[in-house]
């Protein structure tokens, strides 16, 4: 069976097909970890990015009809996490002893961001 979307459309190399089974599943916080994997501002990027002529533009479906809506199911899956309280825990090889408070969660508590 041909998978719908591949890595290629991406450029920052987001795992679409694992990430579309997940949502099929209704497994949003897999999908949201697939998300978070390679990219902490997934959220942004589903707002910014220009899906169309990226994943979307290489998705097999668009081909006899309309693609699958990738940054829409992005936009949501973020949303879910936000509106669930889900986070991804970021695995660092290293600690360096330093804390930081993530940009995002900056914004989130209305800190003003410069």
């Amino acid at each position: 069976k041909v998978k719908p979307c591949s890595l290629k459309g991406c450029p920052i190399q987001t795992n679409i097909p694992e990430f579309i089974n997940e949502v099929k599943n209704y497994n949003f916080e897999k999908a949201y970890n697939i998300l978070q994997e390679n990219n902490i501002c997934s959220y942004i990027c589903s707002l910014v990015c220009p899906q169309e002529e990226q994943c979307e533009g290489s998705c097999v479906r668009g081909i006899k009809g309309e693609p699958v809506n990738i940054g829409f199911l992005e936009k949501k899956v973020n949303e879910w996490a936000i509106e669930n309280n889900y986070s991804y825990n970021i695995k660092c090889e290293k600690k360096n002893g330093k804390k930081v408070l993530p940009l995002l969660l900056m914004l989130k508590q209305n800190h003003k961001v410069n």
